[in-house]
Order: structure tokens, then sequence, then C-alpha cells
């Protein structure tokens, strides 16, 4: 929620085109008009495909919506950001991990809040990489922990967003799922 908009996500949802429905999950954005909710937009990352699980995580702040699809590509995820112009929204990214592989779950899936944006920042957390680095910047390719976990700091600049940041808790451990829950306010995170 941000002020009169609420973004609300069905990762079960269906979109009905013509009669046919097309799985794969959905993200609703509320509008307060005059002291009542109404809805005003609904999204759907394209080239999506079921089962993807879009809209498992949602966050919002101002004209900006993060939506997680964390089984996209064998549950590899993907995050699609959308912003407004004008009176409509449009989809601005896909965030990736830059180390993606199958089962990181990039976006979350155990709890509902591996997401967070702040300004021109995202964070996305991604409970099932496996690197067994630590700390900030580390190797992410060396696979020794199994779920361990990780986060993803994105930074907006003249409106493309570029990984910045790759996150690894100072003790990590097979099985940690760091990154299950994730928020980010005025420049600081927290996973």
């Amino acid at each position: 929620i941000d002020g009169d908009r609420i973004v609300i996500g069905a990762p079960g949802g269906e979109f009905d085109l013509g009669g046919v429905p097309l799985p794969g999950g959905l993200a609703y954005l509320f509008e307060r008009v005059d002291g009542t909710w109404e809805q005003q937009f609904f999204f759907r990352g394209f080239g999506v495909a079921w089962p993807n699980n879009f809209g498992w995580s949602v966050a919002i702040d101002g004209d900006t919506i993060a939506v997680s699809a964390p089984g996209e590509d064998e549950w590899a995820g993907a995050v699609y950001v959308f912003s407004k112009s004008g009176p409509l929204w449009y989809e601005q990214a896909r965030l990736d991990a830059f180390n993606r592989e199958a089962s990181d779950c990039f976006g979350g899936f155990f709890t509902p809040s591996s997401i967070d944006i702040s300004g021109d920042i995202i964070v996305v957390g991604a409970p099932d990489e496996s690197s067994a680095s630590s700390g900030v910047n580390g190797d992410p390719y060396n696979n020794g922990a199994w779920q361990s976990g990780a986060a993803y700091v994105f930074t907006r600049v003249n409106g493309v967003w570029n990984l910045s940041t790759y996150v690894k808790a100072s003790n990590t451990g097979t099985e940690d799922r760091f990154g299950c829950g994730v928020g980010v306010d005025d420049g600081l995170i927290v996973v």
C-alpha cells in the first residue's frame, strides 16, 4: 500500500481472453476515490507462462509497482516492474538475477514479502539461491550451500533498472533461505 493505492497479487489468477482462461497469475491495483476503493487496473507480465506464480510478491511506491513471478523459467524466477505514464500503466522492466538458475525462486515463494521498493531501489529475495559466499558482492557461482538464499538490489537511473548489489548472509548456511523477506526504505535494506 502507498497512500491511496493498493496492489494485490493473485498468483493463481487467470486472465480471460474471450472465454479462454490463461493461467499464470495476476496483480490488481486499487485506488481510493472519494473514500471508496475502486479497481483501476490489473497486470499480467507479457510473455509469462504457467506455472510462474506471477503476483506472488508485490510492492508499490508512488508510480512504480513491482510484481514477482518466482515460478518462471523452472523456478528461476523474475520480477516485473510497471510504471505509470499519464493515465496508463506499462511494463518498464523485467528483472532477473545475473546468476539465475532453475529453482532459485527469485522473487520469493515461501512468504509474500520477498520484494520491496522505495524510490529508485528495488530489493528482491531469492530464498533458494545456493551460493556459499557471504556478505556483499561475493562469488555468486560457487553453489556450495544449497538453498542458502540471497538478495539482489536494483537501482533505477534515467528510467533503467540495473543490478547494483548482491547480498548474502554473513554466516551463509545450507537451507537458511536468506531472502524470504526483504524491505527497503530511504536507502536502507533489511533481509
